[in-house]
C-alpha cells in the first residue's frame, strides 16, 4: 500500500519502536533533529547510518556535520556514499523504502512538512543480501576522515557556487570505495552526443540527467566528461580495465551483466545494449580510456 508523509512515519517509527535486531539507514540527507528523533525510537543501539556527504551537501546544510559525532557517542556506525541518492530504511527483515531523507521536513516531524510516498515490505532474501551489498560499498567514518572534512569545511569559500564545492582529491580517495556490484538504474542509457542534444520528452536522457546530476546551464563535453568520471559506473569500468588490462566487447559484457545485482538480472542480450553505449563514453573519455579494433572486436583499456 503506499503510504502518504505522515502514514509513512508512523509506519516507521512504530516498526522502529518494537525492532530487536538492526535499524539501517541509507538517506541522502540527514539532518540533526530527525537523526535524534530515529535514534531515540529504540530500546537498543542496533543502528548504522548511512549519508551521501558530498562537500556541497553540507555547505548548504542539506545535511549535518553534527551526525556523525552522536553516532559515535552512541557507538553507532555512520557511513558515507558519494552515490547515494535512494532512501532506504531497514528494520528487523522489513524494509521501508520512500522518497523522504532523514530530515525534519522528510519525516513529517513538523508542521511545514514535504510532502512524501514511501512503501513497507517483508524483505526477501535477495532484498536482504541487497542490503548487504550496499553496505559493503560504504566507507564506515573514523575520527582521522572525519577531522580532514570538518576542516575543509571551514576553510570553504562562501562566495563558490555551491555546485562548485568539492572535495580535495585527497578526501575523495579516501571516501571513494571499490565498486564490485551495479545496479541497474546506475546504467547510462545515452551516448554523450546524444545527451549533449538533451531532449525532457527522451526518458533516456531524463533518466541520465539525473544519474549524472547534470545542470541544464553547464550542459557541455567538459561537464558530461566529469561528471561521468564520478559516476559508479566509471569507477566500476576502470577496475575492471585494472584487473584485465584490456577488454573486449563481449569480456565486458559478461564482466557487467555478472555485477548487475537486480533481480531479476536484466537479459544479457540487454546488457549488451548498455555496454555498446558504455564503449561510445569510453571513446568520448579519451583522455583516460582507448579503444581499438585490431581484429573483428573492439577492444578498451586505460590510458597511462
Amino acid at each position: 500500500m503506499l503510504l502518504n508523509s505522515l502514514e509513512f512515519k508512523t509506519k516507521l517509527s512504530d516498526a522502529i519502536t518494537c525492532s530487536k535486531n538492526d535499524v539501517s539507514v541509507f538517506s541522502a540527507f540527514t539532518k540533526e533533529p530527525a537523526l535524534i528523533w530515529m535514534l531515540n525510537l529504540a530500546r537498543h543501539d542496533n543502528y548504522s547510518i548511512v549519508s551521501r556527504w558530498h562537500k556541497h551537501d553540507l555547505v548548504c546544510n542539506a545535511s549535518d556535520l553534527s551526525c556523525y559525532e552522536i553516532c559515535k557517542e552512541r557507538g553507532i556506525p555512520f557511513g558515507i556514499s558519494l552515490d547515494l541518492h535512494g532512501k532506504v530504511y531497514s528494520v528487523d527483515g522489513h524494509i521501508f523504502v520512500s522518497s523522504a531523507n532523514l530530515t525534519s521536513r522528510g519525516m513529517a516531524l513538523n508542521s511545514r512538512h514535504n510532502i512524501e510516498f514511501g512503501v513497507g515490505f517483508e524483505a526477501s532474501i535477495a532484498d536482504q543480501a541487497k542490503i548487504s551489498n550496499l553496505k559493503n560499498d560504504v566507507l564506515w567514518l573514523n575520527d582521522e576522515i572525519f577531522e580532514q572534512m570538518k576542516s575543509e569545511l571551514a576553510a570553504a569559500n562562501d562566495d563558490t557556487i555551491i555546485h562548485q564545492q568539492q572535495w580535495s582529491d585527497k578526501i575523495t580517495q579516501l571516501v571513494s570505495q571499490s565498486v564490485q556490484q551495479l545496479w541497474a538504474h546506475e546504467l547510462l542509457f545515452s551516448t554523450p552526443e546524444s545527451l549533449l542534444r538533451l531532449d525532457f520528452d527522451d526518458a533516456a536522457h531524463v533518466h541520465d540527467f539525473e544519474l549524472l546530476g547534470l545542470n541544464i546551464d553547464y550542459l557541455t563535453p567538459k561537464e558530461l566528461k566529469n561528471k561521468f568520471g564520478s559516476t559508479r559506473l566509471c569507477k566500476w569500468l576502470r577496475e575492471i580495465l585494472r584487473t584485465n588490462e584490456t577488454v573486449s566487447f563481449g569480456k565486458l559484457t559478461a564482466e557487467l551483466h555478472s555485477a548487475i545485482i537486480d533481480d531479476p538480472t536484466p537479459y544479457r542480450r540487454d546488457v549488451k545494449g548498455f555496454i555498446a553505449v558504455l564503449y561510445s563514453w569510453a571513446k568520448f573519455m579519451d583522455d583516460d580510456f582507448e579503444v581499438s579494433r585490431p581484429r573483428h572486436s573492439e577492444i578498451m583499456s586505460l590510458r597511462e
